[in-house]
């Protein structure tokens, strides 16, 4: 079986919110760009409820719908 793409962690208690961990090979891909790095950060970092739109992504990061399409 594959290992999952990343992992959360529960955070020690004097942080306020939890953390994750990116496998090395996810990070050192050449092929992921900044901004999509960046995304995907932000998505890991939500909770397993939150529901992510498109509209939002955009507004968060001040984003045109092609720069969306090319993260």
């Amino acid at each position: 079986m594959d290992s999952p793409a990343f992992r959360r962690h529960k955070s020690p208690a004097k942080w306020e919110k939890g953390s994750f961990t990116l496998p090395n090979r996810l990070v050192q891909n050449k092929n992921l760009t900044d901004s999509g790095f960046r995304l995907l950060a932000w998505m890991v970092s939500c909770s397993d409820e939150w529901t992510i739109y498109q509209t939002d992504i955009m507004a968060r990061f001040e984003w045109g719908r092609e720069k969306l399409k090319t993260a």
